[in-house]
């Protein structure tokens, strides 16, 4: 029987869905604490009714006419990704395909994360020539393709705003949502500043917007994983238990 000393394997194989709509609730939460226009969430099971903000690929959550600068839309890509994964492949690239994202978690923060996103949901532009092989990472040289992301249409032809909002299921937020929370924060400070978080009651709960959501969508991520190795444990115990019973009815 394997072994899965540092339980790496259950986080993987767990339950993702629950761990993504409570991080996605919380990022609504603080979203709509702050909000300058109506807050809108998206629904696979009905692609049309965001397709205006962005065709081809459902929008987790938009703030409709958010940056205060442009009035454009604001939309975001929530993702909860486990950076105990290992990806073998990864920042090897193809001569087909060019250069791919680096698997870097153990150097660097979100460094198994947040580049592959990145590039999933912004896209990239082309780098460099097919006739230099693939990127490599070490030396910075070589060719990377041009990729479309999954917000190219919202990107380019909207002019909207798109967060990719990448959080690790050790609580991790990344630097893009890290700087839009800051931009929200703002909105809570200041004369005539609206603020309807609902803030905890106790001595100790925070009373700062960018530490208490902070906490709430960390605390859902680290939440959601946990009970999803809890439910994967399960399942294997069960397993174990019926290989285990006896077959001539001696437990009877």
């Amino acid at each position: 029987m394997d072994v899965d000393r540092l339980g790496d394997g259950l986080a993987n194989a767990g339950e993702y869905s629950r761990r993504h709509n409570a991080c996605l609730r919380a990022i609504r939460d603080m979203i709509a604490a702050v909000a300058i226009g109506q807050v809108v969430l998206g629904d696979k099971e009905d692609a049309a009714r965001t397709a205006f903000l962005n065709e081809g690929h459902v929008v987790d959550i938009a703030e409709i006419g958010g940056d205060e600068d442009t009035g454009a839309d604001v939309l975001y890509e929530v993702k909860c990704k486990s950076a105990l994964k290992q990806h073998f492949s990864c920042g090897h690239g193809s001569a087909t395909n060019g250069g791919a994202p680096a698997s870097m978690g153990c150097k660097i923060g979100f460094g198994s994360t947040e580049e592959e996103e990145r590039v999933r949901i912004l896209g990239c532009k082309e780098r460099g020539l097919p006739r230099d092989g693939p990127m490599n990472h070490t030396s910075g040289k070589g060719w990377v393709a041009a990729k479309k992301g999954d917000y190219h249409d919202a990107l380019v032809n909207k002019r909207s705003r798109v967060i990719p909002a990448v959080i690790e299921s050790t609580g991790g937020l990344s630097p893009p949502l890290r700087a839009q929370m800051r931009c929200l924060e703002g909105r809570a400070k200041g004369a005539g500043a609206s603020d309807r978080t609902k803030y905890g009651s106790t001595r100790a709960s925070a009373r700062s917007f960018m530490v208490h959501h902070t906490q709430r969508i960390s605390l859902a991520a680290v939440k959601y994983d946990a009970l999803a190795i809890r439910k994967k444990m399960l399942s294997k115990k069960q397993k174990l238990a019926a290989h285990a019973a006896p077959t001539d009815g001696a437990w009877a």
